[in-house]
């Protein structure tokens, strides 16, 4: 399996870590679909403010495609959805040590959606049951968004995956 920028965790300031789940979970008892503080509905992001990739071009395609099929359009995360997504990292941290599969985990060094501690975190408890059963590569400036990357970061990606594949099927 080719994992890319996997939320295996949030990326979060450490101080809130501890008191994440608890007060999303409270929140989401209270008023479920309602937005985290600071965040709203679908709106445009200008490409200068973008979290996600590098490339103008490949934005501004993704914009486009929000905009001719606005029932995919996505606006900040309710606190609902931030406390299931915090509850299913832990559970995949959780359950590990059962994959028994081959497993590339991409990540984006410069990601701010998803914890890439957490990423490193995983692929160990993967491979301490079965050594270098998980890797891990680092695609060094990509944002989350690695597929949609600028030609250089995504080619490593994709590069990284064909190497992967074809590796995995010679076994």
């Amino acid at each position: 399996v080719v994992l890319s920028a996997p939320m295996v965790g949030i990326h979060m300031p450490w101080y809130l870590r501890w008191l994440s789940r608890p007060l999303t979970r409270w929140m989401a008892f209270r008023s479920p679909m309602a937005y985290l503080p600071g965040k709203r509905g679908y709106y445009v992001k200008p490409f200068s403010v973008n979290e996600l990739t590098h490339s103008p071009i490949r934005y501004q395609w993704f914009r486009e495609l929000y905009d001719n099929i606005p029932s995919i359009q996505l606006g900040g995360p309710s606190s609902h959805w931030v406390n299931q997504a915090l509850t299913s990292a832990r559970l995949c941290h959780q359950q590990a040590s059962k994959i028994d599969i081959p497993v590339l985990l991409l990540q984006a060094t410069e990601d701010v959606v998803v914890d890439n501690a957490a990423q490193y975190r995983f692929v160990k408890k993967i491979n301490q049951h079965t050594p270098d059963l998980a890797q891990l590569v680092e695609i060094k400036g990509a944002r989350h968004e690695i597929f949609f990357e600028t030609d250089a970061l995504r080619n490593q990606a994709l590069t990284a995956t064909l190497e992967f594949l074809k590796a995995e099927k010679k076994k």
